[in-house]
C-alpha cells in the first residue's frame, strides 16, 4: 500500500507493511525532522521587491511553509503576499522586518477567504483554518495596576484607561502618544482618561492643550493660572490671562497690549490700588475714560494713546 501524507504538516503516512527496511529512517524524518520544524522551526526569508510570495511545501521533506515562525527580509517597494499551502491549517507566527514600510498580507493560496495584514516591523501571531486567516489573541485581560513606563512611548489607539490605577502621582508625557497624536503636539483625539484617582494629573510638556468646545471645572478649589514678572510677559495672543507678580495684578491681552484685570479692592474693599509706573505702551478704549492717582510716571520711549473723546483723569 503507497503511503500517503498528513494535510497539514505533510508528514509521510505510511501504509501497511510499506517501507519495510527503510521504515525507520522515514520516521525519524518525520517526528524529529518536519514535526520539530513544525513545532520550533524558524525560517528567515527574503522578498526583496516582490509583490507575491507562496511559501514552499513538500511532501515528507522540509519546506518553508512548515516552519512554526518565518522572519520576512529585504527591501519591498509595495505591500506583499505571503501564500500558504492550499487546504493546509497552521498557527505562524510571523515577523515583518523588510525595508520600504510597506505591509505583508497572509492568504491561504487558491482562497478567497479572510486576509491578515502584518504592518511593517510589527510581529504577529496568526493562524488559518485551510480558507481563512485569524489574527491570535486578540483579547488582553483587564489592564490592572500601571506603575512603571520606561519606554519612549505610551499608544492609546481609540481606547479608554477606565477604573484602573495609576500607581505613580502623576502621568507625565513628552513623548508619548493619545490615539497616534504626540503628547508633545497640540491635539488628543479619540483617546481619552476617564479615571486618573483622586492625587493623579495629567502633565503636558511643553505644549498646548486644545480644548473645541466648552472646557468646564467641577470643584469647589481653583484655577492656578501662569505667573510672572511683567518683563516674562508672553508674546500676546488675543484672549490670553495670567498673574503679573510684580504687579500684583490680573492681566489679559486684548490683541493690542496686556492690561490689569480689575479684581475688586483691597483692604476688605475699601482701597483701590494702581501701579505708578507704565512700563508698555498702552492704548485706551475708544468711548471709554480713565483714571489714577499719581504720581505716574510714563518710562522713557513709552507711549499712552488717548482716544479722541476720551479722557484720562490723574489725581
Amino acid at each position: 500500500m503507497a503511503s500517503t501524507y498528513s494535510t497539514s504538516l505533510r508528514l509521510n503516512l505510511m501504509g501497511t507493511g510499506d517501507q519495510s527496511g527503510t521504515w525507520g529512517t522515514t520516521t525519524n524524518v518525520n517526528l524529529g525532522t518536519l514535526l520539530e520544524q513544525g513545532i520550533t522551526g524558524v525560517a528567515t526569508i527574503s522578498i526583496a521587491g516582490l509583490t507575491s510570495y507562496t511559501l514552499t511545501a513538500n511532501n515528507g521533506a522540509t519546506d518553508q511553509s512548515r516552519n512554526a515562525a518565518i522572519i520576512f527580509t529585504g527591501t519591498l517597494t509595495g505591500n506583499c503576499t505571503i501564500l500558504t499551502p492550499t487546504g493546509a491549517s497552521k498557527l505562524y507566527i510571523i515577523a515583518n522586518t523588510t525595508s520600504g514600510g510597506y505591509s505583508l498580507m497572509m492568504q491561504v493560496n487558491g482562497s478567497s477567504g479572510a486576509t491578515i495584514t502584518i504592518p511593517n516591523g510589527k510581529t504577529v501571531m496568526v493562524y488559518t483554518d485551510a480558507t481563512n486567516f485569524y489574527q491570535g489573541p486578540d483579547y488582553v485581560g483587564p489592564l490592572g495596576t500601571m506603575s512603571t513606563q520606561n519606554a519612549s512611548s505610551v499608544a492609546i489607539t481609540g481606547g479608554t484607561i477606565a477604573g484602573t490605577t495609576i500607581s505613580t502621582s502623576s502621568l507625565t508625557g513628552t513623548g508619548g502618544t493619545i490615539d497616534n497624536t504626540p503628547i508633545g503636539g497640540t491635539t488628543a483625539a479619540a483617546g481619552s482618561f476617564t479615571t486618573l484617582g483622586a492625587t493623579g494629573a495629567v502633565t503636558f510638556g511643553n505644549s498646548t492643550l486644545n480644548i473645541p468646545t466648552t472646557f468646564t471645572l467641577n470643584s469647589t478649589g481653583a484655577v492656578v493660572l501662569p505667573k510672572g514678572t511683567t518683563a516674562q510677559e508672553p508674546t500676546g495672543v488675543a484672549g490670553m490671562i495670567r498673574f503679573n507678580s510684580q504687579t500684583g495684578n490680573f492681566e489679559g491681552y486684548n490683541g493690542l497690549v496686556w492690561g490689569s484685570i480689575g479684581g475688586g479692592a483691597s483692604a476688605n474693599g475699601a482701597v483701590y490700588e494702581n501701579t505708578q509706573i507704565i512700563s508698555n505702551n498702552y492704548t485706551m478704549t475708544t468711548g471709554n475714560n480713565g483714571e489714577s492717582v499719581g504720581p505716574i510716571t510714563v518710562n522713557s520711549g513709552i507711549t499712552v494713546t488717548i482716544p479722541s473723546g476720551s479722557r484720562w483723569l490723574v489725581l
